[in-house]
């Protein structure tokens, strides 16, 4: 286990309920821009799936 997985672990552990909120939180906003890719694929939706994604990878580190 890294540095910095070592810090993440400990401060999910220290503060897990923020972390569920958090991740609460992007399952809400990241269902309807996946709904609305698939009904339409277009550039525009494209960039809302990858901001979401950006987000959710920030989130796990």
């Amino acid at each position: 286990m890294g540095y910095s997985t070592q810090i993440r672990s400990s401060r999910e552990m220290t503060h897990p309920r923020s972390f569920l909120i958090k991740a609460a939180e992007f399952e809400i906003e990241a269902y309807p821009l996946l709904d609305e890719l698939t009904s339409k694929i277009s550039t525009l939706n494209l960039e809302r799936v990858r901001r979401s994604k950006s987000r959710l990878v920030a989130l796990t580190r």
